[in-house]
């Protein structure tokens, strides 16, 4: 779409809440990860394997860039505060815009508020207000979103992502695009339907390149006015893969820890593969990470070289592990600052806020300020650690991570351990969750279709 007629505005805001954790949803946060005002918008992103990327590559010179923030990981729902500043940008950037006729929103689908479950609905209601009815709306979303009435009923469209791990964030945004150029163009408005399966799958089992997720999707989509009860799904396996890695021979056994995944909500300081890798007495080498903002601060006094005498880990979060005391030798420094160089958000930026090497042994912690998304191996490679050489690698994720460590790894192994992410449903406390849901309760039939408006 080249026509200049058009004005298009491209923009949006991207958190995924869980509502459990205690990681932060702060301004800081989203000032440490993304916080990007009009043509930032496109100068960051319009090179990068991202939806905005893929919304220029269709629209082009019709695109006018908005507002854009994203925190790099997720965390508890938002403040009200944060919430209402992150809205006021964006809908200061549309009204400063002058007159557009179509949007392309960036969102993500799962972000909660606290004072709306249903955050994204939030966020396209009060962007509908100020546009009006007839503005043609089409909303990129993740295929992890909570996809509610209202987000439907506010919406044009909107475009999920059809790959996990997330291989087609540019194939996503370009589609939207597309929806809104036919729209503009004066194709008609596509139709809405909406159904709401009552049932949340592990992530683990979400992989579109294999695994659970493939044959019980095909089960869903065949059951139609079947009655029969809907199998339970099964976690991803709980494989305890250090006995196979401290076995003698060569490669590396990359260790999926998704129950501190921090894309998933967690504050990525679990010691809880230390702890296991130390009691065992592990002998081969191993690379983790732990977000420990103190741990960085002694490196960085002591300096490189130097021994250090501390506490590791739990240091947001100790309802599932415990600080481990360590004596280690600093063997680096750095920044932490990286972008991701797979097909997953290619050039995307990261900042860990600064990283410290600490050896333990034949252990080595990577400790880091903040916890980003860990679904890259340059993560590591910021701080001069390439995880082909060692035999076990943490990296914690439920199944993002695979599209760039599968190559790297012998073995891919999701480690059974105890966390704020763990796929284990029941440990939860869940109040305000709607029920039945699968696999909390026996589910028989779903929901019908429901027409949107």
């Amino acid at each position: 779409m080249s026509d200049r007629s058009f004005r298009v505005g491209v923009g949006g805001m991207i958190q995924e809440s869980h509502s459990f954790s205690p990681a932060s949803s702060s301004l800081e946060r989203f000032r440490s990860g993304l916080y990007l005002r009009g043509r930032e918008v496109f100068d960051t992103l319009g090179s990068c394997r991202h939806e905005v990327a893929g919304g220029l590559s269709e629209l082009r010179e019709a695109a006018v860039p908005l507002f854009f923030a994203f925190a790099a990981s997720s965390g508890r729902p938002l403040d009200d505060p944060t919430y209402c500043h992150l809205q006021a940008e964006l809908l200061g950037a549309i009204r400063d815009a002058g007159p557009l006729d179509g949007l392309l929103l960036v969102t993500h689908g799962a972000m909660v508020t606290e004072a709306d479950d249903d955050g994204t609905g939030r966020l396209y209601a009060a962007i509908r207000e100020l546009v009006g009815p007839d503005l043609p709306i089409v909303a990129t979303i993740d295929c992890h979103a909570n996809v509610t009435q209202r987000m439907v009923d506010l919406t044009d469209a909107m475009v999920f992502y059809h790959t996990q791990p997330h291989v087609d964030h540019v194939e996503t945004g370009a589609l939207g695009a597309r929806i809104l150029t036919g729209i503009l163009h004066g194709g008609p408005r596509p139709a809405k339907a909406f159904r709401s399966l009552p049932m949340v799958l592990p992530g683990e089992n979400g992989n579109t390149t294999g695994g659970a997720f493939e044959p019980v999707m095909r089960e869903v989509g065949r059951r139609g006015a079947a009655r029969r009860p809907l199998r339970r799904c099964v976690r991803g396996a709980a494989v305890d893969g250090s006995g196979r890695a401290a076995a003698p021979g060569d490669g590396t056994f990359v260790f999926g820890d998704s129950a501190d995944a921090p894309g998933s909500g967690a504050t990525g300081d679990s010691t809880a593969l230390l702890r296991a890798l130390l009691d065992a007495g592990f002998r081969r080498t191993a690379l983790l990470n732990i977000v420990d903002a103190a741990a960085v601060d002694a490196a960085e006094a002591a300096g490189v070289g130097a021994q250090v005498r501390l506490t590791i880990g739990a240091s947001l979060d100790r309802t599932f592990y415990q600080p481990v005391p360590i004596v280690a030798r600093v063997a680096g420094l750095a920044p932490g600052r990286f972008r991701h160089e797979t097909a997953a958000n290619t050039g995307f930026p990261f900042d860990l806020g600064g990283v410290a090497v600490l050896e333990v042994g034949s252990i080595s912690i990577m400790a880091m300020r903040r916890a980003v998304v860990q679904w890259d191996p340059e993560m590591y490679r910021c701080a001069g650690l390439e995880p082909t050489t060692f035999r076990v690698v943490q990296v914690k994720s439920p199944g993002g991570f695979r599209n760039a460590y599968g190559p790297l790894a012998d073995r891919i192994f999701i480690v059974d351990l105890p966390g704020l992410c763990s796929p284990d449903f029941s440990l939860f406390p869940w109040k305000r969750v709607r029920r039945p849901i699968f696999p909390l309760d026996d589910i028989r039939e779903p929901e019908p279709w429901r027409a949107a408006g």
